[in-house]
């Protein structure tokens, strides 16, 4: 599917394609938060992203 406009954090994509309904249905609800759909890497491919274990945090930046 591809969503009009999603957003994560400050950071907002419009036209982002996305995964929905392929996942098990314990997992919309088994991390103590709603997990309605899921983007796929399209979203994420203008920016460097950096995990910090550390924090819990994914800061991501636009690469130089």
């Amino acid at each position: 599917m591809t969503v009009d406009e999603v957003t994560l954090g400050s950071v907002t994509r419009r036209r982002v394609p996305g995964l929905s309904g392929a996942l098990p249905s314990w997992f919309e609800h088994g991390f103590g938060f709603r997990i309605g759909d899921l983007p796929t890497h399209e979203f994420f491919k203008p920016y460097a992203l950096t995990f910090d274990f550390g924090r819990m945090r994914i800061p991501m930046n636009t690469p130089r």
